[in-house]
């Protein structure tokens, strides 16, 4: 991993410290902890406030919500070393001047035995064992945050969450109790973490899920759970476009609320691909004008050397659908394998808008 594309700010600090290999690879990239930190102050409604971010590590996300340390902050974190490295990097970064005070501790314990109070605690649970396996649920993650929520909560305005974006999001809803919004955060063509923000107001209420794509290129789709069971979809052959909802979309589920919004038809309960005979701005995904649609038969596909191909609801691998077809990965032409209302089996042949 190169440290300069997960940071592009480190270009202009010097003598910034790289962390050893774990903490780096799970700090958050710039753009998510800009993201993190915009949506914060949003949510608080103040330009300053105090945070305590609870889970230190490389210290980026504590830079981000803190201004660069023109907002009061505590680092805490129980890795002598990781300290050390972050007091030197807090200077680098931000100068002499600045209000993030660090803390060598058990952040649980340092919190609950404390009478301070935050506008945000903010946390990022490690996600790996100590073999180094991936960990999902949120009681499986160090700290483990489910046993301290509601104290967590006394000492603040707004407890904020880092969760793994494996994590099962009515799981992760019904464990928290008072999440107000759910940022699911995507880039890269995959979706990179979860975001839950807690207070008082998410008691009883109506979680809200905003689906992201960063860098943000429009709007985040919102929706509740409780919209999306009551949402109604139309199913539709494939008209003059096609669109692919973005991987944070997809992950959240608001298969039904993205048809019913944008005035999509769905080709298939399960392929999660949408049409419409008229363009359609802004939709939160890829768009696509189709151009043709074809079996899954090589004499069909003579005129396409290369194309990008996904397969929705397909029972074929790409792989083998690229044996079957003679058609080699890249160029401009994007071939959808999926399954139509009718339980047809095709391939849709699209280039992108």
């Amino acid at each position: 991993m190169k440290i300069f594309d997960k940071f592009p700010f480190l270009k202009k600090i010097a003598t910034f410290q790289a962390p050893p290999g774990l903490s780096l690879e799970q700090a958050s990239g710039e753009s998510a902890a800009l993201f993190k930190a915009q949506v914060i102050e949003s949510t608080l409604g103040v330009k300053q406030f105090t945070t305590a971010d609870m889970t230190g590590g490389m210290g980026i996300d504590t830079l981000f919500i803190s201004a660069f340390g023109s907002r009061p902050a505590t680092y805490i974190e129980r890795s002598a070393e990781l300290c050390r490295i972050a007091t030197d990097n807090f200077k680098a970064a931000c100068g002499d001047a600045h209000h993030i005070s660090v803390v060598n501790a058990d952040s649980v314990e340092y919190l609950l035995n404390r009478s301070d109070h935050y506008d945000v605690i903010f946390a990022d649970p490690a996600r790996r064992s100590v073999s180094g396996r991936k960990l999902v649920s949120i009681s499986d993650c160090e700290p483990n945050l489910l046993p301290h929520i509601g104290t967590l909560m006394s000492k603040c305005r707004l407890l904020a969450v880092k969760l793994s974006p494996m994590l099962d999001i009515s799981v992760a809803l019904q464990e928290l109790k008072h999440v107000t919004d759910l940022y699911v955060v995507g880039a890269d063509g995959e979706c990179k973490e979860l975001l839950a923000l807690l207070s008082d107001a998410g008691t009883g209420c109506q979680t809200k899920i905003h689906c992201v794509t960063l860098p943000q290129n429009n709007m985040p789709f919102t929706f509740t759970l409780e919209g999306e069971r009551s949402a109604t979809v139309k199913y539709s052959m494939p008209q003059h476009y096609l669109y692919e909802p973005s991987p944070a979309l997809l992950k959240a589920g608001a298969f039904k609320s993205i048809g019913e919004r944008y005035g999509l038809g769905k080709l298939h309960p399960n392929s999660h691909l949408y049409t419409s005979e008229t363009f359609v701005e802004n939709f939160p995904g890829r768009t696509f004008e189709i151009t043709d649609i074809r079996k899954v038969h090589k004499p069909q596909f003579k005129d396409i050397e290369r194309a990008n191909l996904t397969i929705r609801n397909f029972p074929t691998s790409v792989a083998e659908i690229r044996r079957n077809i003679g058609v080699k990965e890249g160029g401009d032409t994007y071939l959808f394998a999926t399954t139509f209302m009718d339980n047809s089996k095709r391939i849709i042949v699209c280039k992108r808008i």
